[in-house]
């Protein structure tokens, strides 16, 4: 199915469905519920840090001060579990509700991008991992696309974080990845797939790394419109493209995801339309890059 545009009446629609008013009525007084839970567990755990403290001094196993401190820590962070359950359990069914409305498959976790195997090495180099939540997909009438978040890391450390597009399209004979200048020692490509330039846009030169089989074919790829789209993304952070056969990936914000940090701390009208402009963004992104994969 092609990608679609979202409007108004779909926000109407997604905060007046019946699991969505559900979690309206009941995130605030889950949140006090869970603060309250805190509250009253958060002595105990601190009592109990500092017993086992003076537990194993007394054994002669207090093995120094930086182990009191770790059990302070832990009498912290414990009891706010209840908390983040109520944070993390918002998003996913207002995904799932929204999904279902605009007919796209939702996973929250355990699925795969078989596609992504192949374009990870190239774009984030031998060993990169990647973990992959939230899958919003279409497919239907030769067309085929997705959109998740990644947390990916290469060489130990962390890559990228942010929303992964990926794209079904007619097979070609091209291979290109792009990837910010400062990574183009780790990507990993074919032995036929080298370095090209574009010298006639120096600032999308010194911004970006890219490899190619075919330099005329990435030349007509990267038009003046499709770099300016990529130079827009890489003011907000790294970006990545890959293409080659039936596949495109492009790995870049804004948005940087469906809900940031901060939106997950919202009350919950303005969470949820947080989320549902986060995703109309996205699929905005995702409409972008089609014409360019196609034009070339």
């Amino acid at each position: 199915m092609s990608i679609p545009r979202l409007d108004e009446k779909d926000f109407t629609s997604l905060r007046c469905s019946a699991s969505v008013r559900k979690r309206l009525r009941l995130v605030t007084p889950e949140h006090v519920g869970a603060l309250g839970c805190y509250l009253a567990l958060l002595p105990v755990w601190l009592l109990f840090a500092v017993y086992g403290g003076y537990a194993l001094d007394r054994a002669g196993l207090y093995p120094g001060r930086w182990f009191f401190v770790l059990l302070l820590g832990l009498a912290l962070i414990v009891p706010l579990l209840p908390l983040l359950r109520v944070r993390r359990h918002f998003r996913r069914p207002v995904l799932d509700e929204l999904a279902e409305q605009l007919r796209l498959d939702y996973a929250s976790h355990d699925f795969e991008l078989e596609a992504f195997e192949d374009a990870k090495p190239m774009l984030f180099g031998e060993g990169a991992t990647a973990t992959l939540t939230d899958l919003l997909a279409g497919k239907g009438g030769g067309d085929e696309w997705a959109i998740c978040h990644a947390e990916i890391e290469a060489a130990g450390e962390a890559a990228y974080s942010g929303l992964l597009y990926w794209l079904r399209r007619k097979g070609s004979n091209a291979t290109i990845v792009l990837v910010p200048a400062e990574s183009a020692g780790r990507v990993k490509v074919p032995k036929k797939v080298r370095r090209v330039t574009l010298a006639h846009d120096p600032a999308f030169e010194s911004a970006f790394a890219i490899f190619a089989n075919d330099a005329d074919y990435a030349e007509r790829l990267f038009d003046d419109e499709f770099r300016r789209r990529l130079l827009d993304h890489a003011g907000h952070g790294p970006v990545y493209f890959y293409f080659a056969r039936n596949d495109t990936f492009l790995a870049a914000g804004p948005p940087a995801s469906f809900e940031s940090a901060e939106e997950a701390a919202l009350r919950p009208e303005p969470r949820l339309r947080a989320i549902f402009d986060n995703v109309s963004a996205a699929l905005e992104v995702a409409r972008a890059v089609r014409p360019a994969t196609e034009r070339a």
